[in-house]
Order: C-alpha cells, then structure tokens, then sequence
C-alpha cells in the first residue's frame, strides 16, 4: 500500500503518513471493543508492511470501552513490536482517558510511549522520536 493511505474501519479511520507516523483516529462515540481493536491491527500491518513507524492514537472524549477490550494485547505479534518505534496516545482527561492509561498500563510497552492530553503535543513528541530514528 503507499503512502499517505488512509483505511476506515468500523471504529476508526486509519492513516500512514510519509513521515513514517501511523495514525489511528477513533471516531466520534466509537465503541472500542476487543474485535475493534484487532480489526485496526490488521489494517495497520497492511499499511505499514515490514516498515518501521511511530502510533498515533487519538480517542474522542465520548467514545466508549467495553470492558473486555482490556485483555487484547495491541502488539501480538512479535514483528508488530519490532516495527514500532514509539507510541502516543492521546486521551481527554476524564473516564475515557483513565480507560485508556489503564489499558496501557495491562501490557509491557513495546516502544517509548506516553500518554497527552493535546495531539499537538502528542504530534511534536511523535516527531522528535521520527528524527532520532532516521538520524
């Protein structure tokens, strides 16, 4: 798939930038559920191949977790863990954003990540990792 790609899935709309960002965008009262998650797992292998690339995860205020989406690991796969380089999340202070550090918190981190309040911050700190990285 080239790049600048962008994939809609039930949940989420998914885009690899030519920077070597991967974004996921769960849309507006999504429903975040376990078969959710590994649907947009799938799409981000499609798009990203063997390629080395920074997450970019934004959740809107109102979507909501189904509580077994806890138990789904986001990086099965040991090449889903080589190929990530570093990991934001960005998650609106409030139930929403404690659902989503919790489940950050249920699996060991694969590559440096944090957790923002503003994308753009998020963005900014995803793209100093991109130049240390390339260079």
């Amino acid at each position: 798939m080239s790049e600048n790609e962008k994939f809609e899935t039930r949940s989420a709309t998914i885009i690899k930038r030519k920077n070597g960002l991967v974004e996921t965008r769960f849309r507006e009262k999504a429903l975040i559920d376990a078969e959710g998650i590994r649907e947009n797992i799938e799409v981000r292998r499609k798009l990203c191949a063997d390629i080395p690339h920074a997450l970019l995860t934004v959740i809107p205020p109102d979507a909501t977790f189904v509580t077994p989406t806890m138990t789904v690991d986001p990086f099965p796969e040991a090449k889903d863990r080589a190929r990530i380089t570093a990991i934001a999340l960005v998650a609106p202070i409030g139930v929403t954003g404690l659902m989503a550090r919790l489940y950050f918190s249920c699996f060991p981190a694969v590559a440096v990540t944090r957790i923002f309040d503003h994308e753009g911050t998020a963005v900014r700190w995803l793209e100093e990792r991109l130049t240390v990285t390339e260079g």
